[in-house]
């Protein structure tokens, strides 16, 4: 599946509370995925790139995603997303503690899929 999306300025939290800086999308269509983590490849402009993706719970429109190996500057450009794979289900957390150990262990999901990809 594949989307594509304006980045738009969020709270910043991922990357200061946890330094993963998320670059957060804002669609025209409708997202159909089920909330959670996704190992997907994210497109700048021609240039590929590893990441994970995550979407809220529905009604959160709420969808985020980490490039790997990535710095610079996202804001107000079109990305395009193709989706891989879940790589965890959306579970609500009940700290800050539990919500890094959430993202952290999904981060490390999607990097394990793309080192065992073919």
């Amino acid at each position: 599946m594949k989307l594509s999306g304006q980045v738009v300025r969020g709270q910043g939290f991922a990357t200061l509370a946890f330094g993963i800086p998320t670059a957060n999308l804002e669609f025209n269509e409708a997202i159909t995925l089920k909330p959670g983590a996704y190992a997907a490849y994210t497109y700048v402009g021609s240039e590929r790139y590893a990441s994970v993706a995550y979407t809220g719970p529905q009604g959160s429109e709420k969808f985020e995603v980490h490039l790997f190996d990535f710095s610079g500057d996202l804001y107000d450009q079109m990305l395009e997303i193709e989706v891989l794979k879940m790589v965890s289900p959306h579970v609500a957390w009940e700290s800050e503690e539990q919500m890094k150990a959430k993202v952290v262990a999904d981060v490390e999901l999607a990097k394990a899929y793309f080192s065992t990809a073919i």
